[in-house]
């Protein structure tokens, strides 16, 4: 492509069937076919383009970037009366900017080989055996040749690398092809005059599909050369790993090379990167069916594509987005805002929210995986933020991503290392004064300094890293409690918390019970405490918790009281035990609060549940929930939360 104008015209109906073409139409677009549905024949698509001017009735030419040529172009849909009297429409493309400098795309007939050859006269012997019928690109090194195939690798047929290259040039190449997934659908022959048979397991290990002897033999390299490039062309040209099957967007690897040229072929330019994500996905496959769930996917990918005809989109993974285009400065926070809202009004299900994390005038030395993760950190700190919709990276920002990047990069380590530790806070009983149980806590030591939850645990439910910390304090609770068995000890429940992310694990139940029965406990002594946050729309985890009290444990919710709670929640979840969130006991005193607090015992008692009450640390509040009949107490009057062997003395004086 070279920039120059070059105009391409096609007829349709109004059912979009193609009447006729131009041959400049058929040179941008050789699949195009009279007769079938022009989607269908340029796009492989099941329906109109989103960019489509017929079908979104656009008038008068519009710049947009094509999908499948990676080059920006006007289209235009002009009215035009056709032969038997119908109404049909001539749509005009003009190629005005070759956006992304894509050489590479070729759509000639002859097929292109790149031959990497160290001699020039082994290159001239090559140049003249094959030129004939295929386009020849040439590199002496390994440098020359990875630009190349980095350029042009869309295009190529094949790669004939010389074995010789210096200082190991060619096992190098074939590692760097391997580990690249645009790279690797790219057939290579490697050109030697070794005759060691280990020298070729080695390159049929690094992805060489076929061996050439120097000095080569005409007729054989001709052949083996069109035999690979035949059962090459007999599978899909363009690979999966470019298009993302569902959306027909970018995939990630596909969306990180392409951005990197559109960055690097525009040095005046400024950039902004956005990461678009559906606020809890995984509620609309399970309210829904991944059936409903991937016409959301599919749906917010053509409305992205539409927004964004100047740039470049794709989808990451699941329900996550990327789109890099040039800044504007009428693309402010508030014009994201409303386009998230416009999405939510049209989308496929209702009560749809959507998060855009923004990374504005982009540092364009970083790599683009970086820029995502700017954009990404954005758009975590508004997760589960109801009122906000659209966040910017900032300098605050890039200090929490360090700290979350940092974690991340420590956490198996730490797991192996076991340098997370158990606590256990006592729960009394408040006539007795007796231990009747507690809860377990996580601390964190690492490099000789505690952290609390509070310090890391936010991290982890954002990076997903939350449902393993879950699991090992589990596993660590299933082990004390069978070192207690084991000295003759009477078992006192110990509840584990979950995460809202392991509460959506199906497999988490059954998975815990196993966990339990190889320790030799029963589930009944290790309750399973839920955040009141996770409880909240009880519908949505109900399959999961009948699961936990079928597998025989005991349900809690935690942090009952502190302002999203739903009664409803008790009547539909299977609870057993309400833990009253601190900021109730704190109202105690208060006449308002104290007879909230009293109603709330009282209502507990009715539905047959108990109520533990957490945070208690005076007199006057433990005289207060006696008073109202509240069944246990847990908080720093009577114990803070206490390492093992610690705990362990405490309840042995107790009982």
């Amino acid at each position: 492509m070279s920039g120059k104008k070059s105009s391409g015209i096609y007829v349709i109906d109004s059912s979009f069937n193609i009447v006729s073409f131009n041959e400049p139409m058929k040179e941008k677009y050789p699949l195009i076919r009279k007769n079938e549905k022009c989607f269908k024949a340029l796009m492989n698509g099941e329906e109109p383009c989103s960019f489509c001017p017929v079908d979104n009735n656009v008038k008068g030419p519009r710049m947009y970037t094509d999908p499948v040529r990676h080059v920006k172009e006007t289209i235009d849909a002009i009215d035009l009366p056709l032969a038997d009297g119908r109404m049909g429409y001539a749509l005009v493309f003009n190629n005005v900017l070759d956006e992304l400098n894509m050489e590479h795309v070729s759509y000639s007939k002859r097929r292109k080989i790149l031959v990497c050859e160290s001699s020039e006269d082994n290159r001239e012997v090559l140049r003249g055996l094959l030129s004939d019928e295929y386009d020849i690109l040439e590199a002496a090194d390994e440098e020359e040749a990875l630009r190349l195939l980095n350029t042009h690798y869309r295009g190529l047929s094949l790669v004939l690398l010389d074995l010789g290259l210096p200082e190991g040039g060619s096992y190098r190449m074939m590692n760097r092809i391997k580990d690249d997934v645009m790279l690797q659908p790219v057939p290579i022959i490697v050109t030697t005059e070794a005759t060691d048979t280990s020298e070729e397991e080695k390159c049929l290990q690094l992805g060489a599909v076929d061996f050439l002897l120097k000095p080569i033999h005409p007729v054989i390299a001709k052949q083996r050369i069109k035999n690979i490039i035949t059962v090459r062309e007999s599978t899909s040209f363009l690979s999966v790993s470019e298009i993302d099957e569902l959306t027909g967007l970018y995939t990630r690897e596909a969306f990180f090379r392409y951005a990197q040229r559109l960055i690097d072929t525009s040095p005046d330019a400024e950039f902004d990167m956005f990461i678009v994500d559906i606020e809890a996905f995984r509620n609309v496959n399970e309210k829904y069916g991944e059936q409903v769930g991937d016409q959301v996917l599919k749906a917010l990918a053509d409305f992205i594509r539409k927004k964004t005809l100047d740039g470049i989109c794709a989808r990451l993974n699941s329900d996550l987005f990327a789109v890099i285009r040039q800044a504007n400065a009428a693309d402010d926070k508030g014009k994201a805002q409303e386009m998230m809202l416009e999405f939510a009004e049209q989308a496929p299900v209702p009560n749809l929210v959507l998060k855009n994390g923004i990374y504005e005038n982009i540092d364009k030395t970083l790599p683009v995986s970086q820029m995502c993760d700017r954009a990404m950190l954005a758009l975590k700190s508004i997760k589960h933020k109801h009122s906000r919709q659209v966040a910017l990276y900032d300098g605050p920002a890039s200090q929490e991503l360090q700290r979350s990047q940092g974690y991340e990069s420590i956490f198996r380590n730490a797991i192996e290392q076991k340098e997370f530790e158990v606590h256990y806070q006592p729960k009394y009983e408040p006539y007795t004064g007796e231990i009747v149980g507690a809860e377990a806590l996580v601390r964190w030591t690492h490099d000789g300094k505690v952290m609390y939850p509070g310090d890391f645990l936010p991290v982890f439910e954002t990076n997903g890293m939350i449902s393993n910390l879950d699991e090992y304090v589990f596993r660590e609770v299933c082990e004390f409690q069978r070192k207690r068995r084991e000295a003759g000890n009477e078992p006192v429940p110990i509840s584990v918390n979950i995460s809202r992310e392991s509460m959506f694990d199906n497999d988490v139940p059954q998975r815990y019970r196993k966990i339990a029965e190889e320790n030799g406990v029963s589930p009944a002594d290790v309750p399973i405490e839920i955040t009141e946050s996770a409880a909240v729309g009880g519908v949505e985890i109900k399959p999961i918790a009948d699961a936990f009290n079928e597998a025989g444990f005991s349900l809690h919710i935690d942090d009952f009281g502190s302002g999203r709670s739903s009664l409803n929640d008790l009547n539909v979840l299977s609870i057993d035990v309400v833990k009253l969130d601190r900021s109730l006991i704190s109202c105690i005193g208060e006449k308002r609060g104290s007879l909230l607090l009293a109603h709330t015992i009282a209502l507990g008692r009715a539905l047959g549940l108990k109520l533990i009450a957490e945070g208690v640390e005076d007199e006057e509040q433990l005289n207060f929930l006696k008073e109202n009949g509240c069944d246990y107490i847990q908080g720093y009057y009577y114990s803070r939360p206490l390492p093992e062997a610690e705990f362990e003395k405490k309840v042995s004086k107790t009982r």
